[in-house]
C-alpha cells in the first residue's frame, strides 16, 4: 500500500478543517510544537489543538523523509494543581489514528495517555504515552511518544 504525501496533506487539511467547525473553536486554539519517538524511530512536526476539555488534536510530523499525520480526540481531567507560574496540570486520555509514508505506508490506532502544564501565559507543555496498533500493511503492538509545546490563541 503506497500512501502519497499529497493525499496525507489532504487528509491532514481535512482533520483540521473539521476541527475548526468545532464550537469552542473561536476561542481555543493552540498550535505548536511536537517531537517524539515510536517503535518506528523519531519525528518532530506541528501540532494544533481545539478545545480545552474535550479536545481535537492534530499533528504532522516528519521522520527523516516519511511523513506522519495523526489525529486524536482526547479528555482531560480537572485541574491537579494551582501554583504561579503553572495555572493547571491535567491529565488526559483519548483515541487516535494516524498514517505513515514509510516503506509501503500503514495505518494506525492509538490510545494516547498524557499530561498538560499550563503557564501563567497562554502557553501549555504536554509529555504523553500512546500505546497502539499497526493496522495496515501488517498487524502488530507499536507506542508513539511525545514533547510538545503549543501556544493557545484565546
Amino acid at each position: 500500500m503506497t500512501i502519497s504525501i499529497r493525499r496525507i496533506l489532504t487528509m491532514g487539511a481535512v482533520a483540521i478543517s473539521i476541527a475548526a467547525t468545532s464550537a469552542e473553536a473561536a476561542s481555543q486554539f493552540a498550535l505548536g510544537l511536537q517531537i517524539g519517538a515510536s517503535d518506528g524511530g523519531n519525528f518532530s512536526g506541528l501540532t494544533a489543538r481545539v478545545g480545552q476539555e474535550r479536545t481535537i488534536e492534530g499533528i504532522l510530523a516528519i521522520d527523516h523523509k516519511d511523513w506522519i499525520v495523526n489525529g486524536n480526540y482526547l479528555v482531560h481531567s480537572s485541574s491537579l494543581f494551582h501554583q504561579d507560574p503553572i495555572n493547571f496540570i491535567k491529565f488526559y486520555g483519548g483515541f487516535g489514528l494516524g498514517v505513515w509514508t514509510g516503506g509501503d505506508g500503514g495505518f494506525w490506532a492509538q490510545v494516547p495517555l498524557g499530561v498538560d502544564f499550563r503557564f501563567a501565559i497562554p502557553v501549555e507543555a504536554s509529555v504523553y504515552l500512546a500505546p497502539g496498533m499497526n493496522i495496515v500493511p501488517e498487524t502488530s503492538a507499536n507506542w508513539h511518544f511525545g514533547l510538545g509545546i503549543r501556544y493557545w490563541f484565546l
